[in-house]
């Protein structure tokens, strides 16, 4: 047997540990959100990490991510459902700082430039390539209120990935279980990992 094949053995294995361990198996279970039934598939972003996605999440182009951001660093990589109002975007930047105190350190700058959020719950789940950092908040937007939840996580010693999920605030419930599910399965992609 190949190191690859064990090693594509070992993190199937952890994958369904933690799956069960947090109430969901995503590759399996029958997962409803707002009464329709998901179905995830495993997503590659960025030729870097892979996480599982609703199948119905597709990638945007960079076109569409910089129409849809107006910033002067949009995210790098950005998935979202047809009608763009449940989005999963990531960003990639240098730290050498721990994944808590980035994450505070980001609670409190957006909780001073923007004092309308409202911020609920923070925590750190454990996915196949180490902890991830999140907390979560309500924002107001012209299209009404949104469900945010934020999340950091470590490449390597330096490189961080910070990730966005975000949908209409009405329909949090139905993402907050399922959200960490999804960051439970994070996992580095072999081409990166073999880069290191």
């Amino acid at each position: 047997m190949s190191d690859k094949s064990v090693d594509a053995q070992i993190l199937k294995l952890r994958r369904k540990h933690r799956q069960i361990s947090c109430g969901y198996n995503l590759e399996t279970d029958n997962i409803f959100v707002r009464d329709r039934l998901i179905h995830f598939h495993t997503q590659v972003i960025a030729q870097t990490f892979e996480i599982m996605v609703p199948d119905y999440f597709e990638p945007l182009s960079e076109p569409d991510i910089n129409k849809r951001f107006v910033s002067e660093q949009p995210p790098q990589a950005v998935l979202a459902n047809m009608s763009r109002d449940e989005s999963l975007s990531f960003s990639f930047f240098t730290s050498e700082s721990g994944l808590s105190e980035e994450a505070a350190q980001l609670k409190s700058a957006l909780s001073t430039l923007y004092p309308t959020n409202t911020f609920y719950e923070q925590g750190v789940v454990q996915s196949e390539s180490g902890p991830v950092s999140w907390f979560d908040y309500k924002s107001p937007s012209l299209r009404g209120e949104r469900y945010n939840l934020l999340f950091l996580f470590a490449l390597s010693s330096e490189q961080r990935a910070l990730g966005s999920f975000q949908c209409h605030f009405p329909d949090y419930e139905s993402w907050k279980l399922c959200v960490p599910a999804m960051l439970q399965t994070i996992c580095l992609a072999p081409s990166f990992r073999s880069d290191e």
